[in-house]
């Protein structure tokens, strides 16, 4: 039985489910539904809301221990040299907490139901 995708999720847009270290970030709820636009908007309202940008240059973020979850330590550039918003910097930390409705989750062996919300690197899926 094959994955058949829509036209929207053809195009890598969506709409997904998130694991739980994204879903803290975006503020979604388990087994909620959410398109790449509204995952980019509210990932730079958290960026704002908790005061990420780098003082010294606000094209880079200093991450919090909850953003640090999905994107790793230290600086990361999220804005091009000529001040718009880098989405495609983003794009590969994402791809690892996204998944398609009913693509199998690499990380956890599952379905994205089944891991949507929950840790998909839990200590029990290692």
């Amino acid at each position: 039985m094959g994955f058949v995708m829509s036209k929207e999720e053809a195009a890598g847009n969506g709409p997904f489910l998130v694991a739980r270290e994204l879903a803290q970030i975006l503020g979604t709820e388990k087994g909620q539904r959410i398109t790449r636009k509204q995952i980019n908007r509210r990932l730079w309202v958290y960026l704002d809301h908790h005061q990420l940008f780098d003082p010294t240059d606000v094209n880079w973020i200093i991450p919090d221990q909850t953003f640090q979850a999905v994107f790793g330590p230290g600086r990361h550039r999220v804005r091009t040299l000529d001040g718009m918003k880098n989405y495609f910097a983003t794009k590969a930390y994402l791809e690892k907490h996204l998944w398609y409705i009913g693509e199998v989750a690499p990380t956890a062996g599952g379905t994205a139901e089944a891991v949507a919300g929950t840790a998909a690197n839990d200590e029990a899926n290692k």
